[in-house]
């Protein structure tokens, strides 16, 4: 995921003239897997009828790393719904977990991950549902 994001902003970049070397992001990916449970994750989602976070405890309240998988409903539909709003209420629900072996990953792979979740470039919802789920997961599976 984060690898994908770098290669946008490598195109995007003014500093970058050429067209990126897309053969090595080509060939990373082809001997890639798609991960099975994460495409499960994103296939069983956006069933349920949810509401909008009118504020972070609201959010907190609903979303939290530890049962992130069973709310995966409303983080998506708040993200559709209220982007601006979701990005700083995970970025906040991150760093209440902050402590000095805290890993910087943990925000750039959120970073780069609400990105793609963002960008126009990727017209896959399910593509930009599993970086997101990826990001979440990482920073459970690490910090909790």
């Amino acid at each position: 995921m984060i690898t994908y994001y770098t290669f946008f902003m490598l195109e995007d970049s003014s500093f970058y003239q050429k067209i990126p070397p897309y053969r090595i992001l080509e060939n990373y990916f082809s001997s890639k897997n798609i991960d099975q449970k994460r495409l499960k994750l994103v296939d069983s989602n956006n069933k349920e009828k949810t509401q909008i976070a009118e504020s972070y405890q609201q959010f907190k309240d609903n979303f939290s790393p530890a049962n992130y998988k069973d709310k995966l409903d409303f983080l998506f539909y708040n993200l559709d719904q209220n982007y601006k709003e979701t990005v700083n209420y995970l970025h906040r629900l991150f760093a209440e977990y902050y402590n000095p072996g805290w890993n910087p990953h943990y925000y750039t792979g959120l970073y780069c991950a609400l990105g793609l979740y963002k960008s126009e470039k990727i017209n896959d919802n399910k593509v930009k549902k599993m970086a997101v789920i990826q990001a979440v997961e990482y920073f459970a599976g690490n910090v909790l």
